[in-house]
């Protein structure tokens, strides 16, 4: 008896617990950058595009010549991937640059912000030159500061020049509500996309369902009765 006790009481707090959906992603695909919005395809980031997201320093979005010929880059595109359910990526990234001409062999750094936090579950796309000493950063607050988690030692593209080819996904793990990532590498040899940040919640958690609440109740009642037999 009191084994089906035990059942009756995780069952009774099984349905009592809501169950608590995780906020989307928020998801930087940087797709509205095209040839229509600026006609060189380079677009800064600087300028506000995202709502809650903020860019700084060397962080420029521009669009492929694989897609568009219009476009200056000729950047490759991420495959599909059937096998995962990867999309793919589509004809825009950013690229990690000091300007829009030119190049230079000094160290870039690109910040991104997210005002309310991000969790562990992120993650991002990137290639990079073979010299590109591309290192990725999490840091717990705004504009790089507080604990971080550094990601280094990442795989680079078998790509010549300016070309990016090989795409490779850097999955985020931490244990603290992060707000900015810093990418840094070599001028001109880092390419991101499809950035997915798993944003934090602070939202309380919900109601029982009304269905949840009558079968709470089916189980205590179910609950009382083995009692009752049981005092017998």
């Amino acid at each position: 008896m009191r084994a089906t006790s035990k059942l009756l009481a995780l069952a009774l707090a099984a349905v009592l617990q809501p169950a608590i959906a995780a906020p989307a992603p928020i998801v930087l695909d940087f797709e509205d950058i095209t040839t229509k919005v600026d006609a060189d395809g380079v677009v800064d980031l600087k300028i506000p595009r995202y709502a809650g997201v903020e860019f700084k320093d060397a962080a420029w979005g521009l669009t492929s010549s694989t897609c568009d010929s219009e476009a200056v880059s000729n950047f490759f595109t991420r495959p599909a991937n059937p096998a995962t359910g990867d999309a793919g990526g589509g004809c825009s990234g950013l690229l990690l640059a000091s300007a829009r001409s030119g190049s230079s062999i000094e160290r870039q750094f690109a910040t991104i912000n997210l005002t309310d936090g991000f969790v562990t579950g992120s993650s991002l796309w990137y290639s990079a030159t073979t010299d590109s000493t591309i290192n990725v950063t999490v840091y717990e607050g705004l504009d790089g500061s507080g604990r971080r988690m550094v990601y280094e030692d990442l795989e680079k593209s078998n790509c010549n020049g300016a070309t990016f080819c090989d795409w490779s996904e850097l999955k985020l793990s931490f244990d603290f509500t992060a707000k900015s990532i810093v990418i840094s590498g070599a001028d001109r040899s880092v390419m991101l996309d499809d950035i997915s940040f798993q944003p934090f919640s602070t939202q309380p958690a919900p109601l029982p369902e009304p269905g949840g609440i009558a079968l709470a109740l089916a189980a205590l009642g179910a609950l009382g009765w083995a009692r009752k037999r049981a005092a017998r």
